[in-house]
């Protein structure tokens, strides 16, 4: 995996941008009440997701993953996530 960010404060493609506009239109709503929110967009040769609300990344990473998880349950399926060492890393 590169160590490149990949949370940026502006987007950086068309998917991205389309992303900022549905956040946009989110916080735009009257009952917005600074709720965090993730918006995933998947064209036909990359996805995109734009965020707002959260502190940091791994904020939204673990929310993320809490959402998956109840998706999973609700489908009668478990989802669990293992960690594998890389080579050369802690």
């Amino acid at each position: 995996m590169a160590d490149e960010k990949r949370s940026e404060d502006v987007p950086h493609n068309r998917i991205t941008r389309l992303a900022n506009v549905a956040l946009d239109a989110v916080q735009r709503d009257e009952g917005y009440d600074g709720e965090k929110v993730i918006v995933f967009l998947d064209g036909q040769d990359m996805g995109g997701i734009g965020m707002s609300g959260y502190d940091d990344d791994t904020e939204a990473m673990v929310n993320l993953f809490m959402h998956l998880r109840a998706i999973f349950a609700a489908n009668g399926k478990e989802l669990s996530l293992f960690p594998i060492k890389q080579a050369g890393r802690g």
